[in-house]
């Protein structure tokens, strides 16, 4: 096996719920989707990547995109991060866990966990939030503070609040 083949090589559970897709959302690019009926509550998808635990301040929001938290226990104060880098962010680089490619709503389906993954120890997973079909699109909220947000994230936030009115 070549250095690489653990970045490619799928994780059998995440494989058998979700596929990735050409995004429903307007502007996303690619999406993650269900292959099958899911109850509320039910573990969909892996989010694994490069495990640090220091991030820079002057990092812009295309480098640190990718990135999640991770506490390795509730009591803990320090935070690891977990990344997926620029030249691992398509598909056909790192595909091993795809939680990564779970689109952003203010009125998501799934909501992030911890999880204790058997070969990537202590992760973050996606969760339904609620019964979903086969074929449904998967979202999250990126929970990013809106006074320092990506500028498409608060265009999002004004659009869906002006609709709200």
């Amino acid at each position: 096996r070549g250095h690489g083949d653990g970045l490619v090589q799928r994780d059998p559970y995440e494989s058998s719920m979700i596929e990735v897709g050409p995004s429903c959302m307007m502007e996303a690019g690619e999406g993650v989707f269900l292959k099958r009926d899911v109850a509320p509550n039910t573990v969909l998808a892996f989010y694994n990547g490069v495990r640090t635990s220091e991030t820079s301040a002057s990092d812009s929001w295309e480098d640190c995109s990718y990135r999640i938290f991770i506490r390795q226990n509730e009591d803990d104060e320090d935070e690891d991060v977990l990344d997926i880098p620029g030249h691992l962010r398509d598909t056909s680089q790192y595909c091993a866990t795809l939680a990564h490619k779970i689109n952003h709503s203010f009125r998501p389906n799934c909501r992030f966990s911890d999880y204790h993954h058997p070969v990537y120890g202590h992760i973050r997973c996606v969760v339904s939030l609620c019964q979903l079909t086969s074929g449904t699109e998967l979202s999250v909220h990126y929970n990013y503070c809106l006074d320092d947000c990506p500028l498409w994230y608060s265009d999002l936030w004004n659009n869906e609040n002006l609709q709200v009115m």
